[in-house]
């Protein structure tokens, strides 16, 4: 694991953040979802694979998809994204006009922190309406409110959803920070 304390991005401000959320637009009006979403610090997967929605301890994965916030209690489960492509999270995409705003969850416990350099997603292998642009999120005061989380990049993505089974790797031009507190 890496750590940086006195970390010089080189003029870039980054900060490392407990919770991540990786956002995107309203949804597709079919089923849509990930098979694998991967934070990466210097090549390291954060979170390690999971198995349930908060194991390996101290992680969670949450989601709030059309303004419902979605934990372990539905199937398939947000943590089904951070399982190393075992299983596909897929959910209910609701509108194509829908304006409401998506997102996956990490909370990567009370002792870590986390700036990924990179992000890789890998669409759900059956199912097609991933749209973009992503906005990549971090909070250190709490998961449930949106005043929380500080807007850390966005993610551009050429033209406005990706085929089944597609695997992306975005860099995000931030410096990659690992950090136990």
């Amino acid at each position: 694991m890496l750590g940086f304390d006195d970390y010089d991005p080189g003029g870039i401000t980054a900060t490392p953040y407990r919770w991540l959320r990786l956002s995107w637009p309203g949804a597709a009006a079919n089923r849509s979802g990930f098979t694998e979403v991967s934070f990466k610090v210097g090549g390291v997967d954060y979170p390690p694979a999971m198995t349930a929605t908060d194991a390996p301890a101290p992680y969670r994965a949450d989601a709030l998809i059309s303004d419902v916030f979605i934990s372990s209690y539905v199937n398939p489960a947000p943590w089904f994204a951070f399982d190393d492509g075992a299983n596909a999270w897929d959910y209910d995409g609701g509108s194509a006009s829908s304006t409401t705003t998506n997102f996956l969850q990490i909370d990567f416990g009370p002792n870590l922190r986390i700036c990924p350099d990179t992000i890789i997603i890998t669409s759900h292998p059956t199912t097609v309406g991933i749209l973009s642009p992503f906005t990549l999120l971090g909070g250190n005061e709490g998961p449930n409110s949106w005043n929380a989380f500080t807007v850390m990049t966005v993610i551009p993505h050429p033209g406005t959803s990706w085929g089944a089974g597609t695997t992306r790797t975005f860099v995000t031009n931030l410096p990659g920070i690992a950090k136990i507190v």
